[in-house]
């Protein structure tokens, strides 16, 4: 398991109008990220999950739990592993 990549949930999707543009846009404006730090974006009907890279993932964690996306506050927590 690589250490530099966590994988994060978020509790939004599709069925909220979510899209993989609105994840990049939005965590790349968190201070010290950048889009290079952003791995794949898997977004489901009412679930997302975003690989954050380099070790910006708790960084990454911290932030959005209080940074909206499209206007929606989503849960967000480290990915169980599959």
């Amino acid at each position: 398991m690589d250490e530099e990549i966590l994988k994060l949930y978020f509790n939004g999707g599709k069925k909220k109008k979510i899209r993989a543009v609105d994840f990049v846009g939005t965590i790349a404006k968190i201070e010290g990220v950048s889009a290079e730090d952003i791995g794949i974006i898997t977004i489901e009907d009412n679930v997302s999950y975003v690989d954050i890279l380099n070790g910006k993932g708790r960084l990454v964690l911290n932030k959005m739990r209080e940074t909206t996306i499209k206007g929606k506050l989503l849960k967000v927590s480290v990915a169980n592993k599959k």
